[in-house]
């Protein structure tokens, strides 16, 4: 069984830095040896920050279920995609490529990141300016709060909603959560 869990040093000890984490831990048997590799992976907070915006979508736009659905959106938008064309029926597939920690660079994430928030800013909510934005996603994730945990209404947001009928360019002044 390999697993990947997410760790802080903490003196002598590694302690899980969420409760995503900790949960793992937990499933390990107590007596249980096991051989950890260390890597010290891209910018976590910034992966966070990605699965947060993932979250902020799907909650502004009707055709989109989940943060999964809407992680996949926003990577095709921002073009982090790889095409598969049918030879035979000239079909192309667009497939959206992943966000692992192994499969990219800080550098080539910190570009797709950017992407994701100009997509969000010019298609899907048009006039939310980014400064905002990256402010309330920032206030999402928080100091230690895992991407895994949903985001809470709060009410007062007066960002306008995008809608399923033309979802990059009507929208509604009606707040960032669905009714």
């Amino acid at each position: 069984m390999t697993t990947e869990i997410a760790m802080r040093r903490d003196g002598s000890h590694l302690v899980p830095l969420d409760e995503v984490s900790a949960e793992a831990v937990r499933q390990i048997p107590t007596t249980q040896d096991v051989l950890v590799t260390v890597k010290t992976p891209r910018n976590l907070r910034q992966f966070r920050l990605a699965w947060a915006l993932a979250q902020m979508v799907s909650e502004a736009v009707d055709f989109l279920h989940d943060r999964e659905d809407s992680m996949s959106w926003l990577k095709i938008k921002a073009r982090h995609v790889r095409m598969i064309q049918n030879p035979r029926t000239k079909q192309v597939a667009i497939i959206p490529k992943s966000i692992a920690f192994a499969s990219l660079s800080q550098d080539a994430f910190n570009r797709i990141f950017n992407r994701m928030v100009w997509v969000v800013c010019n298609e899907i909510i048009p006039g939310l300016q980014e400064g905002p934005l990256r402010a309330e996603l920032e206030a999402m994730v928080g100091a230690d709060m895992p991407a895994t945990k949903p985001r809470k209404a709060t009410g007062a947001s007066k960002r306008p909603k995008a809608t399923s009928q033309n979802p990059t360019h009507e929208t509604e002044p009606t707040g960032l959560r669905r009714p």
